[in-house]
């Protein structure tokens, strides 16, 4: 379904991707862990066409995407930091993702995405006024105000109550269940237990991680990076 190949970028004399290659297929679930500043968030902004890769390519059913507006079409973004305009309601803010949308905000309250998370009875709340749980929800809706057939979450379980996260899981599996893609940036066990496959993203590429590692040997394999990385940023 999506495929990157040879993905390079920096930010300055910092490098972060370099030659990153990945491929995913149709309604599974991928997940991305790493230490902080490894490259995770950078990655799913590229991927979202929020963010432009230095090199390499990226194809959404064999086609090549020639610009970030061309994966836009295709992938909906749900960064950390909800993107949501505080002051507004919240049926406002859905106003505002629903206007260059083919889609209905009237049909998504009845049998779409916003009826799906439980929307209908906060619409008329300021977004200011909202549960962190509820924001995430809204944040979602208003991503796939397109319909969008890839989903890409970076860490959503950030800050949620237990019942929440539950909720979000649940949500993303009926979105799989539906045909869709996610990848998510995470490091819930809950959330990675989801997933198809993992990757560690390490040294600005992307390693597989073998199938059936435990929490404990994934902290320890995240433990071991941070301290090889502290060592290589040590001023001699």
């Amino acid at each position: 379904m999506i495929e990157l190949k040879g993905i390079r970028k920096g930010f300055g004399k910092k490098l972060v991707l370099d030659q990153l290659d990945l491929s995913v297929a149709r309604g599974q679930c991928i997940g991305l862990v790493g230490t902080n500043g490894s490259g995770k968030s950078t990655l799913l902004s590229i991927l979202s066409g929020a963010l432009a890769p230095d090199a390499g390519e990226i194809r959404y059913n064999r086609q090549l995407m020639k610009s970030r507006a061309d994966l836009a079409r295709y992938a909906a973004f749900v960064p950390q930091d909800n993107p949501l305009i505080e002051e507004l309601s919240v049926r406002d803010n859905l106003k505002l993702w629903y206007a260059d949308s083919l889609n209905s905000l009237e049909d998504a309250l009845k049998t779409g995405f916003v009826h799906e998370l439980g929307l209908e009875a906060v619409l008329r709340e300021k977004v200011r006024n909202l549960s962190g749980g509820m924001k995430k929800r809204l944040s979602i809706a208003c991503a796939l105000a397109h319909d969008a057939p890839i989903l890409l979450m970076d860490e959503p379980a950030a800050s949620l109550d237990l019942v929440t996260k539950q909720e979000i899981r649940d949500y993303l599996r009926r979105y799989l269940d539906k045909g869709g893609t996610v990848v998510i940036s995470s490091h819930e066990m809950d959330e990675l237990k989801m997933c198809d496959a993992l990757y560690h993203l390490t040294n600005c590429r992307l390693e597989r991680i073998p199938s059936g590692m435990d929490g404990q040997e994934l902290m320890g394999l995240l433990n071991q990076a941070q301290v090889k990385n502290s060592a290589k940023n040590e001023i001699p």
